[in-house]
């Protein structure tokens, strides 16, 4: 986490290394403005998790030229993706107390499918009328024997 008095120079965070690996995945780079013309840039910060956009090495994880190209151009553009970039405005920022953890600001997390009940309800529906279907006809096998049908 830089210095509070530094948060306002603070243009982009990105995670260098996925969660769940041996190594902290909070060890972020920080990118300072460095020149006043990027002061005149809107007042907010680029968020970048690159953290699940890599090659999964033996020893060690590696970004291919597309992960990087990406990465820079999401940079460059300030471009905001859903699970992937996000601008956050330094008022949001100052009322998380300054923390800078990507994870507050941008979710990973994969929505869950939505499902149509009436669609399922058919389908359950049908499988039961099946059921029903295949359960006579046993029965009748059954009574053909003269063995006792299933309830």
């Amino acid at each position: 986490r830089p210095p509070r008095g530094h948060v306002d120079r603070l243009k982009c965070s990105l995670p260098t290394c996925p969660p769940g690996s041996t190594t902290n995945h909070d060890s972020d780079c920080w990118v300072p403005h460095q020149t006043t013309r990027d002061r005149k840039k809107p007042d907010d910060v680029l968020f970048i998790t690159a953290a699940e956009h890599f090659v999964k090495g033996k020893r060690q994880n590696h970004l291919t030229d597309e992960h990087i190209a990406k990465i820079i151009k999401t940079y460059q553009f300030r471009e905001e993706t859903a699970r992937y970039s996000r601008r956050v405005d330094m008022a949001e920022i100052e009322k998380n107390d300054f923390n800078l953890n990507i994870s507050r600001y941008i979710s990973t997390a994969v929505g869950e499918a939505e499902i149509d009940l009436d669609e399922t309800h058919q389908k359950l529906v049908a499988i039961e009328k099946a059921i029903a279907a295949a359960k006579d006809k046993h029965n009748a096998f059954l009574r053909e024997l003269d063995l006792k049908p299933l309830p």
